[in-house]
C-alpha cells in the first residue's frame, strides 16, 4: 500500500509511516499562515507561541520540526495550576549573606 507520496509505506521507517496522516489537509492564508490540525497539536502537546524550524525538502515538500524547548519551560505554571489549593506557598527568602 502506498504511504500517499509513492513511496510503499512498508518501505519507511515507523516514525515516518507516523507521520503521514491520510486525509489531513490544511490551507495557506493570505499572510503565508498554515494552521496545523488540532489532532496534531494535541497530539504531540503543541502549545501557542511554540518555535518551529522549517527547512525546504523540495519544491512543494517541507520539513517542520519543533524547536527544542528550554528544560524547565512551563513549569511555574504548571505548579502554579495545581489543582489543590494551598499546596504551594511562596517561602521567605534569605540572603546567602546570613548563612
Amino acid at each position: 500500500m502506498s504511504a500517499g507520496h509513492g513511496i510503499p509505506a512498508a518501505a519507511l521507517a515507523p516514525e515516518e509511516q507516523d507521520a503521514i496522516l491520510p486525509g489531513m489537509k490544511t490551507t495557506m492564508t493570505s499572510r503565508g499562515q498554515i494552521v496545523l490540525p488540532a489532532e496534531l497539536r494535541n497530539r504531540d502537546d503543541m502549545r501557542p507561541g511554540q518555535i518551529f524550524r522549517v527547512r525546504r525538502v523540495r519544491r512543494g515538500e517541507y520539513r517542520l520540526v519543533a524547536a527544542e524547548r528550554p528544560r524547565n519551560q512551563g513549569l511555574a505554571d504548571a505548579l502554579l495550576a495545581c489543582p489543590v489549593k494551598g499546596w504551594l506557598v511562596p517561602v521567605k527568602s534569605e540572603s546567602t549573606g546570613t548563612l
